[in-house]
């Protein structure tokens, strides 16, 4: 798994029993935020990479195993809808937002 810089804390945490995730994005989008959604749910957890409030790339963590790209967004979002998760919204420099939407597709060279 690769680093991924906590940021300064915007939402932390809430259920997405109480979240409607397009209104969130909305928001985001209406603010040109830089950062990321971080989601946990009981089998897997995931980031959704927000550059200029777009979101620009997806990553899915599930035990050893990374996968990332637009599909993976459509299944978080998806995620998203379910009662039993949670996610947190963190502002990062938009440089930094885009070189971890970029190596979120990248394999590891060495383990």
């Amino acid at each position: 798994m690769y680093y991924i810089p906590k940021g300064k804390p915007m939402h932390e945490k809430l259920s997405t029993k109480f979240v409607r995730m397009e209104g969130l994005l909305e928001e985001l989008q209406a603010e040109n935020f830089n950062g990321y959604i971080m989601l946990n749910f009981p089998q897997t957890s995931g980031f959704l990479f927000i550059q200029d409030g777009r979101v620009v790339n997806a990553a899915e963590i599930t035990g050893a195993d990374q996968r990332a790209g637009v599909a993976i967004q459509e299944q978080l979002l998806r995620l998203s809808q379910q009662t039993k998760g949670t996610l947190s919204v963190y502002y990062l420099q938009k440089e930094i937002v885009q070189t971890l939407a970029a190596i979120a597709d990248g394999e590891a060279v060495y383990q």
